[in-house]
C-alpha cells in the first residue's frame, strides 16, 4: 500500500513492483488519498494496472497470480522456501 510518488520510486529502486488497483472506495481529497490518482500522477510508472471496479476478488487474485508468474516471482519464492 503506497500513497505517494516517492514510495513508488523507492519500491521500484529496491527491485520491487507496484500494481495499481483502480477501484475507488471513497472520495477523499487529502493528499495521501489522491497523490497517485490519474490526474496527479503518471500511471506509466506502475508495473501493472488492474481495473478492478467490476470484477470479483477471485478474478482480481487470478490476475495478480498471473502477473507474479509472468515476473518469475512465484518460482523464486518457492525455491527460496525450499532452501530454508
Amino acid at each position: 500500500d503506497v500513497r505517494f510518488p516517492n514510495e513508488v520510486d523507492a519500491i521500484k529502486q529496491a527491485g520491487g513492483k507496484v500494481i495499481r488497483l483502480t477501484r475507488e472506495f471513497k472520495e477523499d481529497s487529502h493528499s495521501s488519498e489522491c497523490a497517485l490518482d490519474k490526474d496527479n500522477y503518471d500511471w506509466s510508472n506502475f508495473d501493472a494496472i488492474i481495473e478492478n471496479e467490476s470484477i470479483s476478488v477471485g478474478e482480481q487474485n487470478k490476475i495478480l497470480y498471473s502477473l507474479l508468474k509472468d515476473w518469475g516471482w512465484l518460482e523464486l519464492s518457492i525455491s527460496q522456501g525450499l532452501e530454508q
